[in-house]
């Protein structure tokens, strides 16, 4: 799907948000919602971002005693979509859709703690 398929398929489900998502480690689905107008321009420009905190997060969502953040000002991880998993989310009062993301650094490599 490119973008213009991504903005009519937004538009004739009349989608007012997407839920960015990205499992951990643990399996557990982290991620952010945004309007969906936002998303089609983070989806266009690569600026989907993310702290990189979210991998070191435990399955009780604290943050482990031994491990630190990888760095004090925990830097942004861009999340690119898998445009072939956005589905339309059930059971929410606003139109929503969920869309699977890949976490890559800023010079577009994965992340290498990233288990999808």
């Amino acid at each position: 799907m490119n973008t213009e398929e991504l903005a009519h398929w937004i538009a004739s489900n009349g989608i007012a948000e997407v839920e960015c998502i990205v499992p951990d480690m643990n399996g557990i689905i982290r991620g952010k919602v945004v309007p969906a107008p936002k998303f089609l321009n983070m989806v266009r420009d690569r600026s989907l971002r993310i702290p990189s905190s979210i991998f070191t997060v435990t399955v009780t969502g604290d943050y482990p005693d031994h491990i630190g953040i990888a760095s004090p000002t925990d830097p942004d991880m861009t999340l690119i979509a898998d445009l072939s998993t956005i589905r339309i989310a059930p059971g929410y009062r606003t139109a929503t859709a969920y869309v699977i993301t890949d976490a890559v650094a800023h010079d577009g490599m994965p992340i290498a703690i990233a288990p999808r």
